[in-house]
């Protein structure tokens, strides 16, 4: 099975010190990492070339499902702003038993950062109906590519899922946007993080080292095999 995530020049830092640093390498598990040119000067979400730097996103989706199909049951896309703690092979293939789809749940909403899908046609379609209807989404507050797959989940019957609160992010403590003035509380058997609802690669730098920190001054139920 393989893990597919990308990054800009903006997010370089992040992918090295944290993505590829705690990665779970384990048997049957590949990664996979494309650049992208940085469409959006800041790396913000939500500013100026956002939508078409996820537009390329969306692309790199398509053309992973179109690599997997016939090779691999399921594919794993992954943003580069994660930090994990654990294995995921296994429980992911648990966690989408009976489901297409299964991605992190944002509460609102199912989100498109992380998730775990049959490699199939169907998803192939999904994908493909929201590359063709980003322009629909872009003034949407949940970001393009994410309100569209919410939209045509809903539209096309897909089986989808939340991931448990294992899988991890600030949404699901606090229910607000994260400044580094506010603390929070994370799952004792956390398996990974993913540092949205913040905004600006220094603050996402800042949430990653205090989830690390929380996890190493604990006594968290994780795998340390899996942080390198």
């Amino acid at each position: 099975m393989k893990v597919y995530t990308f990054f800009s020049e903006s997010h370089r830092p992040i992918l090295n010190q944290y993505f590829l640093k705690t990665f779970p390498f384990e048997s049957g598990l590949e990664l996979s990492i494309r650049y992208i040119s940085q469409d959006c000067r800041t790396g913000s979400f939500l500013d100026d070339g956002w939508t078409a730097a996820m537009k390329k996103k969306v692309e790199y989706v398509i053309d992973s499902i179109e690599e997997s199909k016939g090779k691999d049951e399921y594919f794993v896309h992954s943003d580069c702003d994660i930090i994990f703690f654990n294995h995921i092979k296994k429980d992911l293939q648990e966690q989408i038993k009976g489901h297409e789809i299964a991605c992190i749940n944002d509460i609102q909403m199912l989100c498109a950062g992380f998730f775990i899908a049959r490699a199939n046609d169907r998803i192939l379609k999904l994908f493909q109906n929201i590359r063709g209807h980003l322009n629909m989404f872009a003034n949407g507050s949940g970001g393009a590519d994410q309100l569209a797959m919410n939209f045509f989940i809903g539209e096309m019957g897909i089986k989808a899922k939340a991931l448990d609160f294992r899988y991890h992010n600030i949404f699901h403590s606090i229910q607000q946007e994260w400044t580094s003035e506010i603390d929070f509380q994370i799952p004792p058997d956390i398996i990974m993080h993913h540092a949205n609802f913040t905004r600006g690669v220094s603050t996402k730098i800042k949430l990653l080292d205090l989830i690390s920190d929380k996890v190493q001054n604990e006594d968290f139920t994780t795998d340390a095999g899996a942080q390198g």
